[in-house]
């Protein structure tokens, strides 16, 4: 570019400089990267990009834990196995025999609590006390008119458990401590009054199980638990009927005293742990 200037009267024009063309081009290249800026940063605005079909991305998926003190309820089925013989009639024992697996309704409630660790491995403990009515009436093999029966109810358990936990989902395996109420009895009601000898008792023994758990919630859970249940007994003997007659073997002979119980489970954190 050139500059003129005029001079002197009567002179003519003459060239002062000339402003370099590079100039020019340097500047319209820097509005040109200015512009270009402005636009990539309009363009990353969550909200103008997504005005223009640009979706945000989702937001992350909860991760939840089964940390926690908790309690529930169960119900459920389950049956009982017991075998063994009575005296009760004057009669040889072994002679007089019972086996027999009675069913029934199991309910109960839970308490316990529970840890996961960063690698998703679940430890926790769990005490349970449950109802039911296992009972099986048998009629005696030798004695004309008696019953033979078995019940058994209130079982009751003091757990380890160890699982992993995938998110909402927990599988689990359980063993500890069981007890449950039994009664036999040798009943022959056809006599006035009816000549019966009975015992109830707690028998001790252990359990094994497993479940599994779904988070239906941050703080409940469903899940569907199977138990096994197995028990020690002993002889029973020296027992006085009703009718004051003592007999020696009360209720001896006893095989596999067992139960077994499949149960819908609900669970309710105690305290808001985790999300």
């Amino acid at each position: 570019m050139r500059v003129l200037l005029r001079g002197r009267s009567g002179a003519g024009p003459r060239v002062l400089s000339r402003f370099p063309d590079c100039i020019f081009k340097s500047l319209f290249k820097k509005h040109r990267l200015i512009g270009v800026a402005a636009l990539a940063a309009t363009l990353s605005s969550p909200v103008l990009a997504a005005d223009m079909g640009v979706p945000p991305p989702p937001p992350p998926a909860p991760v939840y834990s089964w940390t926690e003190f908790y309690f529930g309820g169960n119900i459920g089925w389950g049956q009982g196995n017991a075998s063994w013989c009575s005296g009760e009639g004057g009669v040889v024992c072994s002679t007089n025999t019972y086996a027999a697996s009675p069913t029934g309704t199991i309910a109960g409630g839970q308490f316990g609590f529970r840890w996961q660790s960063p690698s998703n491995i679940v430890i926790g403990a769990e005490v349970e006390v449950d109802a039911s009515n296992l009972s099986q009436q048998l009629t005696s093999p030798v004695v004309a008119n008696q019953l033979l029966t078995t019940t058994l109810t209130t079982p009751q358990t003091a757990d380890i458990q160890i699982g992993y936990a995938f998110n909402r989902f927990l599988v689990y395996g359980k063993g500890g401590y069981a007890a449950i109420e039994a009664e036999f009895s040798a009943l022959n009601p056809t006599v006035t009054p009816g000549i019966s000898l009975s015992h109830t008792g707690w028998l001790n023994g252990w359990n094994v199980g497993g479940g599994l758990e779904y988070m239906l919630f941050s703080h409940l859970s469903l899940g569907v638990e199977y138990n096994y249940y197995q028990f020690s007994n002993s002889n029973i003997s020296n027992l006085t009927d009703n009718a004051g007659t003592v007999v020696s073997c009360g209720f001896c002979g006893f095989g596999t005293t067992s139960a077994q119980s499949v149960t819908a489970r609900l669970n309710i954190k105690l305290w808001p742990w985790g999300p």
